[in-house]
């Protein structure tokens, strides 16, 4: 077994990680997740779209509710409007 000495279990193993000129690390930290994002930033803005979709009907179809009530009823015959 290797100890590093280290007892909060971090290695000290730099050779794999780069700098840049000011001296911070440039590489994202492996946190061993290999998840694809995408499909749920798609789901997510799917989601998004369907919800704006619900709310524009829903007042749409209030609107043509109210307009509705300001007409006059329109008779039908069997020949057509009265």
């Amino acid at each position: 077994s290797t100890d590093s000495g280290n007892t909060d279990g971090s290695s000290q193993d730099s050779a794999n990680e780069s700098t840049d000129s000011s001296g911070e690390s440039t590489d994202a930290v492996n946190t061993g997740d290999t998840t694809p994002i995408a499909p749920f930033v798609v789901l997510a803005v799917a989601a998004v779209v369907i919800i704006v979709v619900i709310i524009y009907l829903r007042k749409r179809k209030k609107e043509i509710r109210r307009n509705m009530k300001n007409t006059p009823p329109i008779y039908f015959n069997g020949r057509g409007v009265l």
